[in-house]
């Protein structure tokens, strides 16, 4: 019999063997033949006399699995990293509120952890190294996509360049960290856009327009253009005896030129309007 998968798990089990894996006792109907649900070995029921629940590795979380002795003896600590993976692997840990960068950044700290972890079960392992680079591959698209479209913008604002440019950064150190881990990218690419933002930066900032005095010539005409003045005759450059005599010769003009009727109107215009000029 070959190896097997158990239903729902993610455990691939071992192939069966006439002994056990772990102590060597060979299986007789007193001491029959299991495999432990947490690592897939081929036990016997000494050496594997333990339950416990184990939904990090796929199985329900309200049933318990037989696990053997290595298994059970698992330091609490790495069942907490264990549970915490399989979050990550099932998108528990992806909320509106999380952007790439921050989900990125849970992924190293677990990934991390499980490293420093001789425990930590191999098949979640396996599972986590491949959502870790995933994760990694979306983030890399992203904040490359992103810093190349501040740059083709027609204007360029500095703290959103700012925050581009730290994005790519943090991108780049985890590639460099993890390398290994991930699949071939052309990660040259991204350290040149780095580079072309980073001369962006360093560009002086665009002067401000800023409304430049009008000359001398032009400052009376924009005054008068805006702010139209009413001109009135002083009493010293025409006074009522000269506006009288203008008014005189314009009814004669008026005489010669049109009809009696409207010479009478203009003379009655004018007998009006004396009245009030001699009395200014």
């Amino acid at each position: 019999m070959g190896q097997a998968q158990s239903t729902g798990s993610i455990i691939v089990w071992e192939r069966d063997s006439p002994c056990c894996s772990h102590c060597a006792t060979a299986f007789s109907l007193g001491n029959g033949r299991h495999h432990c649900r947490s690592c897939g070995d081929v036990v016997c029921q000494v050496c594997s006399p333990y339950t416990g629940y184990l939904p990090q590795l796929g199985y329900p979380a309200d049933i318990e699995q037989r696990v053997c002795r290595l298994c059970a003896a698992k330091p609490f600590t790495v069942t907490l990293h264990e549970m915490a993976a399989a979050d990550l692997i099932k998108g528990h840990f992806q909320t509106h509120q999380q952007t790439c960068d921050d989900i990125l950044s849970d992924a190293v700290d677990i990934f991390a952890a499980a490293l420093q972890m001789p425990s930590f079960n191999p098949y979640l392992l396996d599972h986590l190294r491949a959502k870790f680079s995933e994760i990694f591959n979306q983030a890399y698209d992203r904040a490359l996509y992103h810093l190349e479209s501040i740059l083709r913008a027609p204007i360029i604002h500095p703290d959103v360049l700012d925050s581009s440019i730290n994005a790519c950064e943090r991108v780049r150190a985890v590639f460099l960290d993890h390398s290994r881990e991930f699949d071939p990218i052309d990660i040259q690419l991204l350290s040149d856009q780095i580079d072309c933002a980073r001369s962006q930066q360093r560009r002086p900032p665009t002067p401000e327009l800023t409304s430049s005095p009008l000359p001398s010539c032009l400052r009376g005409v924009t005054g008068s253009a805006s702010s139209p003045k009413r001109v009135r005759f002083s009493p010293v450059e025409a006074g009522p005896a000269v506006i009288q005599q203008e008014l005189e010769r314009q009814v004669m003009e008026t005489v010669d030129n049109h009809d009696g009727d409207v010479a009478r109107q203009r003379s009655m215009y004018i007998t009006r309007s004396l009245p009030v000029l001699r009395c200014q």
